[in-house]
């Protein structure tokens, strides 16, 4: 089994070279790509161009000086695309990173990933987020969320995490970050951090976190040693039912059509991560909301 991406790229590299060691052979083999991306090599080694009919264009010495030429342009046009077709293929194996100098980890629907950056800090994704940060960390140390990721920062290493919001500047801690296009949240378990939104720059430490309100950088306190999410739940103080099922989203394939008259509904509480039906309860219950869940896990409410 493959460690990483990276050690996965370099060994079809070093296969396509034909530099490898039975032992490593045999794990590319066990990987269960490598014959997919055997066939389309073989494929690529049948590829011909079209005759020509070259006595009946090269009439005079002049039109055969011209053809030449043209030749050479068809042939060297017909290469390239061979070789971008080629650079497409290793670039779909290898990972987009091959290609752009990037690297993205995104999360599906109720999934979350542990990733190692490449100072050793450590990164946990949540659900339907990504992270991208440049290969060349060691001169570029700037890291791209959308979602929502915990950070433990190793001691000593300095990057930026940057939202369409606002960044995050840190050093040695432990922190949260919450962004998309609508939300900006920064929360402190350890250490220290920087957030920078526009012209305004606040300072957090253990137990504080920042949100941005209408532009505007709000402090705040909390209890918690670690993001709820990271335990298998989320938990929620008095907010608006559409967030709440927006959150719910991220964890189950369900369809929810809230009613107008609910919209305005505030939910204190929480819901577990592992099972749809106790969570479902656990927000509607205490508001009193009466519901029923199809076979297509689609709401219909009373």
């Amino acid at each position: 089994m493959m460690k990483d991406d990276q050690e996965y790229s370099d060994l079809l590299a070093r296969w396509l070279k034909e530099d490898l060691s039975e032992e490593e052979q045999l794990r590319l083999e066990q990987s269960g790509n490598l014959d997919d991306l055997k066939i389309v090599i073989e494929d690529i080694d049948t590829w011909s161009l079209p005759e020509m009919d070259i006595e009946q264009k090269l009439s005079t010495l002049k039109r055969e000086r011209l053809q030449k030429r043209e030749t050479r342009v068809v042939s060297l046009r017909v290469w390239m695309s061979i070789a971008a077709s080629f650079l497409l293929l290793i670039g779909f194996y290898f990972g987009s990173e091959w290609l752009t100098g990037d690297r993205t980890i995104e999360t599906a629907l109720g999934e979350q990933i542990d990733h190692e950056l490449p100072d050793g800090s450590l990164v946990k994704i949540d659900a339907l987020s990504s992270i991208s940060y440049a290969s060349d960390w060691d001169n570029e140390r700037k890291l791209k969320l959308t979602g929502r990721a915990f950070f433990d920062v190793s001691k000593g290493h300095v990057f930026t995490v940057k939202t369409s919001l606002g960044e995050v500047q840190v050093l040695g801690t432990e922190f949260e970050v919450a962004a998309n296009e609508e939300r900006f949240e920064v929360s402190c378990f350890e250490g220290r951090v920087q957030v920078l939104a526009g012209d305004q720059s606040e300072i957090l430490t253990v137990g504080e976190a920042i949100n941005l309100e209408e532009g505007v950088l709000v402090r705040f306190t909390f209890q918690n040693t670690q993001p709820h999410w990271l335990k298998g739940f989320s938990q929620f103080e008095n907010a608006p039912l559409s967030d709440v099922l927006t959150e719910l989203k991220k964890y189950y394939e369900i369809e929810i059509h809230l009613p107008d008259k609910y919209i305005n509904h505030q939910f204190s509480g929480r819901f577990p991560h592992n099972d749809l039906k106790l969570a479902l309860r656990s927000i509607f219950d205490p508001l009193e909301i009466s519901f029923t869940l199809t076979t297509e896990n689609e709401m219909i409410f009373d």
